[in-house]
């Protein structure tokens, strides 16, 4: 979602932690914002603790195979759960750098072999370098939306009350002119703080299947600022993110590629 405090911070980092706990792998989250270290921050880890995306190629490439042993003794990590944290630099978040696309694949491909899955925590730029690569290679794509955050996620029952549109569907259709509307048509829809009931609106409104949207209860758990606790979080809200969880590995099978 182009739209800020839409919960994608949030969401990347509440799913890989349970992921990660769950299957009892190393998983890494990849912070693309346009300013890092929010994604470190969630995960109660120092922004100076972690390894950023240019360094980590530079680090690996060449004869070392990069390992998830490797990484550890490198970065901080959530160690209850096991998710480690590569924030973005300048290079994942320009549009003028023509070979930055490439550099930044490599990075997040080579991330993929080391460790179980990469979750990418992106930014609001939908053209960055690094919101582009990334959305290339993923295999299951998650679109945040937060009915709490005066954003674009319409609400069905009153006129926008900004006047903007919504910048959830406006970032569904920007990625299917850049070429991906099988991948979108195919993604997952969160919505934080709707009602259960909603569901089935907001498939018809973008489109897609039911079983393709979930819907985050409020909690204030996963506010912003807020440490991502996984035992703290409250049953519902957990029962939800596992379930996004095994969509999200249905869908990956579906399209037969190698990682989350």
């Amino acid at each position: 979602n182009s739209k800020g405090s839409s919960g994608k911070t949030a969401g990347s980092t509440t799913t890989g932690l349970l992921f990660a706990d769950a299957i009892r792998r190393d998983c890494v989250a990849v912070d693309m914002n346009d300013s890092p270290g929010g994604t470190a921050r969630r995960l109660g880890i120092r922004r100076d603790d972690t390894l950023n995306l240019r360094d980590y190629l530079r680090k690996y490439r060449g004869e070392e195979r990069p390992t998830a042993e490797s990484i550890s003794r490198d970065l901080e990590w959530t160690r209850d759960a096991g998710l480690f944290v590569i924030s973005s630099e300048s290079i994942a978040n320009t549009t003028d750098d023509p070979g930055g696309r490439d550099r930044v694949k490599e990075g997040l491909e080579q991330l993929a072999e080391s460790v179980h899955s990469v979750f990418c925590d992106l930014g609001n730029s939908i053209k960055s370098v690094g919101n582009w690569s990334a959305v290339e290679i993923a295999d299951t794509l998650v679109f945040m939306g937060n009915v709490n955050a005066a954003d674009s996620v319409v609400d069905f029952g009153k006129d926008d009350p900004t006047g903007e549109g919504d910048d959830l569907m406006s970032t569904m259709d920007a990625y299917r002119g850049m070429g991906m509307p099988t991948k979108v048509r195919e993604g997952i829809i969160v919505i934080l703080g709707a009602k259960q009931g909603m569901r089935r609106r907001y498939a018809d409104h973008y489109g897609v299947g039911i079983d393709q949207v979930y819907i985050v209860p409020t909690n204030r758990y996963m506010k912003r600022g807020n440490v991502v606790r996984k035992n703290r979080l409250p049953l519902a809200v957990r029962t939800v993110v596992y379930e996004i969880l095994v969509a999200m590995v249905k869908a990956k099978r579906q399209i037969g590629r190698a990682h989350v």
